[in-house]
């Protein structure tokens, strides 16, 4: 061996049992669940939003129709 290199011993610390890497992988997908989930609740409410505002302008309409009758 060359005096000049040492390799590293591996820390027990930074050995990772399997398992590990099973469970950062479950967590990982049911953050990805979540997200969609928000996405899927945001795009709800935006059709809900619109739904509001056609109705609002549905009955601006009828209103102007009877002042003008």
């Amino acid at each position: 061996m060359h005096s000049g290199f040492q390799v590293p011993l591996p820390n027990h610390s930074a050995i990772i049992p399997f398992n590990s890497f099973q469970e950062e992988e479950e967590e990982e997908e049911e953050e990805e669940e979540e997200e969609e989930e928000k996405k899927k609740k945001k795009k709800k409410k935006k059709k809900k939003k619109k739904k509001k505002k056609k109705k609002k302008k549905k009955k601006k309409k009828k209103k102007k129709k009877s002042i003008s009758q």
